[in-house]
């Protein structure tokens, strides 16, 4: 099959996936996905469905749930008026479209599907991060992506939750719901291989690499650009969309520098990109928020030593790279200090041991099995729970 990139389709609020055929219609099963109707008919645009790894992660969940028998009807998680009058037996998803479907089917069993930290810690934990900035930059900017559009109560009237992330994400919940998440390890659209060679002879322990899209705030890049504006001697590489309160207030310091240097977005498929990550040694990520995101993924997979805040790492950070543990000037230069003054042997040993890692780890096949298994042992413990 010859892969298209770039096919114009017009955009879609919903898509039906009928049930698979000898599937006995008079006990059918239907399934509302609140999630993502556009992925349905573009899954040949290779363009389009590496742009984020959660657009084959919804075909996977899809095709999951058809065979397993049911009807599956896919609502854009933003837009609840594409939820129809009929009844559900499964409702899986997000935002506002799922609160709307299970509000109107409250027999239907309901899964949350959570991709970044429970919606009470992310909201002190971006009301905390924008205190600081704020009061630093005497300042009164909301950062982006700080307003949610859920709240807490999707957890509690949930039946099960299915939590992107790791144990770190898991302790941003309640304790008293911690027992209905079922963590999944998410996948990656980062299809790219990293030549060894390559990076060993590019690399340096001087070059620092930050991966972003909206929210530079919350991602941390303003305490980068404090450290690394004042250190010339070390170089921060930056990749991403810069949001534009940032840089206003770091007008005269980006425009002077000469050892931070924005690259803006970059399809991560591309040459360029990857040049850029044989240069850098590692990532530097401080998010107050999100659960080990796709960047973290995509820098290890080219062999980028992860430096990462909490919400960001992983369980066995400190066997791959540094735990950044507060979201303060004076981590960002422990973890530069323990970077370079790695021993060129264990610098080496940590880019092959990344690169192994993260593609064993984060992949579509190990998604689909996950996801496969927690949806299975979720119905099962609800008809069995529902059937006493």
């Amino acid at each position: 099959m010859q892969l298209k990139w770039g096919v114009v389709v017009p955009p879609k609020t919903e898509h039906l996936i009928p049930p698979l055929p000898g599937c006995n219609t008079q006990i059918k099963r239907r399934a509302f996905v609140s999630y993502l109707p556009n992925v349905y008919g573009r899954e040949d645009d290779l363009g389009y469905m590496l742009w984020h790894q959660n657009r084959r992660e919804q075909l996977v969940i899809g095709r999951v749930l058809h065979e397993m028998g049911y009807e599956v009807k896919v609502g854009l998680w933003s837009d609840p008026a594409c939820v129809d009058n009929r009844s559900y037996d499964l409702i899986f998803g997000m935002g506002p479209t799922f609160e709307e479907v299970c509000r109107r089917n409250p027999s239907a069993l309901k899964i949350y599907y959570a991709t970044g930290a429970h919606p009470d810690f992310h909201k002190v934990a971006v009301e905390t991060r924008a205190k600081d900035f704020n009061r630093r930059h005497n300042t009164n900017i909301v950062p982006e992506r700080s307003v949610g559009t859920e709240s807490s109560s999707v957890v509690e009237f949930s039946e099960a939750v299915f939590q992107i992330g790791t144990s770190f994400t898991l302790e941003t919940y309640p304790e008293q719901f911690r027992e209905k998440v079922q963590l999944i390890n998410q996948s990656s659209n980062f299809i790219g291989e990293c030549d060894l060679s390559k990076k060993k002879a590019c690399v340096s322990q001087k070059n620092f690499l930050w991966i972003g899209s909206g929210g530079s705030i919350l991602k941390g890049l303003d305490l980068l650009i404090d450290y690394f504006s004042r250190h010339p001697e070390f170089n921060l590489y930056v990749v991403g969309n810069v949001d534009r309160e940032l840089k206003n207030i770091y007008k005269n310091t980006l425009k002077g520098s000469k050892n931070i240097f924005l690259f803006g977005f970059l399809n991560t498929q591309t040459e360029k990109f990857r040049k850029i990550c044989y240069r850098c040694g590692f990532l530097v990520f401080p998010s107050c928020t999100e659960g080990c995101p796709g960047s973290v993924i995509t820098a290890m997979r080219m062999g980028c030593v992860p430096i990462v805040s909490r919400p960001a790492s992983f369980e066995e950070i400190n066997d791959y790279g540094f735990l950044l543990d507060e979201l303060t000037y004076e981590k960002i230069e422990q973890g530069v200090n323990w970077a370079t003054s790695l021993s060129i042997e264990k610098f080496q040993y940590l880019i092959s041991k990344n690169i192994v890692y993260s593609q064993t780890r984060w992949n579509l096949e190990r998604f689909e099995k996950e996801i496969f298994s927690a949806f299975s042992s979720t119905i099962q413990k609800f008809h069995s729970t529902t059937n006493e």
